[in-house]
């Protein structure tokens, strides 16, 4: 699901707040002075802001709470019609909370459904796109997914990816099959380059069994 939403910038005030409240304050009281700076972080950083994700509540109110302390210390507004603000509009990327993914076996006979934040997780790298979601495809087991032609290693031999999604393993083989530095050094271990890997073969989606880290 993508959606345009408005959007207000105000991050370049943390600075300006900061260094205006050491100014405020330092010629008077460096005690009190970082008393009010670890009170504003403590709370931008409370539960009351939610992470101050953008889009979100907590990321508004953050906002706010930046305008109302830029004002009391005195930082001039030059944003947006004389506020604190820059407003553009943003594409934003998400998944409905009733997102599933359905197994089911050759007969049609149903398997199981596992529930977005409760038995998976999406990857924060991006969002599915309409050729994957609401359809179905095969799911190929690929080992840990990558291919290591120097020392003869390939979990994708013989394996058909295309148009199929792969289940691959986090981590790295046994280190007795493959040149684990080498590996290291090409971050073919790494789950960006093990999904790029997957797509070259001709996959349309990737699931990564991840260890207990």
């Amino acid at each position: 699901m993508r959606t345009r939403l408005p959007f207000k910038i105000f991050f370049p005030f943390l600075l300006l707040l900061s260094t205006q409240i050491l100014f405020a304050q330092v010629k008077t009281d460096k005690k009190s002075s970082i008393t009010h700076l670890k009170a504003n972080l403590q709370m931008l950083a409370s539960d009351e802001f939610e992470g101050r994700e953008t889009t979100t509540r907590g990321e508004r109110l953050a906002s706010l709470f930046y305008c109302f302390r830029a004002e009391k210390y005195g930082v001039k507004p030059y944003g947006d019609n004389g506020t604190y603000f820059q407003n553009f509009d943003l594409l934003t990327s998400g998944y409905a909370i009733e997102s599933n993914i359905s197994l089911v076996d050759e007969s049609n006979s149903s398997l199981g459904n596992f529930i977005l934040g409760d038995d998976f997780f999406k990857s924060g790298k991006g969002l599915s796109d309409s050729t994957f979601c609401k359809q179905s495809t095969g799911i190929v087991f690929a080992g840990y997914g990558i291919t290591q032609k120097e020392n003869n290693y390939d979990d994708y031999a013989g394996v058909d990816v295309e148009g199929k999604t792969v289940l691959i393993l986090s981590g790295e083989p046994p280190s007795d099959k493959i040149n684990a530095a080498g590996s290291k050094k090409m971050n073919l271990f790494n789950v960006d380059a093990k999904v790029k890997l997957a797509k070259e073969k001709g996959a349309v989606g990737v699931f990564v069994i991840v260890d207990d880290g």
